[in-house]
């Protein structure tokens, strides 16, 4: 209801078009509030002050539109932005994998990222339950209790299909857990973050 408040029918029936949604994988436990903590076991008092307000499907999809570039309708382009999945990394030192899928219509040009968070790990510290995008897409916040991790991202064009891109980890400082962050509304280099 929240998307469909902002965007008209045409624009929300192209995004649950997409063939992507059958494959993405979605951590429902996450999405319930349980987090591993570091024996490996789950516990959702671990993480209490970040799930205040229940997390939803939506908080790990993102829709954003941009001016007309070029295009002759003068429509404006829609960008869908949706986690598909979460792994740590199987080599070398520890981090985590996220795949950020990307479709932008109406032309349905589809882009994959694959964003490696250095020295987080998924298993111990729970997944990333929020994906947060810059008002003008230029960046994007993966949020998790106990990290947020920064990603700037490339220019979004047709020609771009798949790009490696490496997140900035910021975690909090001591006990303290994130309980929100925010992007400023008119700048893609700050953001507000509120700690436990």
């Amino acid at each position: 209801l929240a998307l469909a408040a902002r965007f008209d029918m045409d624009q929300l029936q192209g995004a649950a078009a997409l063939a992507f949604w059958r494959d993405l994988v979605v951590d429902v436990s996450a999405l319930r509030g349980d987090a591993p903590d570091a024996a490996g076991s789950t516990t959702a008092a671990a993480t209490a002050t970040f799930m205040a307000t229940p997390k939803q499907l939506c908080d790990l999809m993102a829709i954003r539109e941009l001016p007309p570039v070029g295009d002759v309708s003068g429509r404006p382009r829609t960008i869908v932005f949706t986690v598909a999945s979460q792994e740590n990394s199987t080599a070398g030192a520890p981090s985590s994998i996220v795949v950020v899928r990307i479709a932008m219509l109406p032309e349905v040009a589809s882009i994959t990222l694959r964003i490696e968070v250095p020295g987080y790990c998924i298993t111990k510290q729970g997944p990333f339950r929020q994906l947060l995008v810059s008002a003008s897409s230029h960046g994007l916040l993966l949020l998790s209790p106990h990290c947020c991790a920064a990603v700037a991202l490339p220019h979004l064009n047709d020609e771009l299909s798949n790009a490696e891109l490496r997140a900035v980890p910021l975690a909090p400082p001591g006990d303290a857990l994130f309980v929100k962050v925010l992007w400023h509304p008119l700048s893609d280099m700050h953001v507000g973050a509120l700690l436990s």
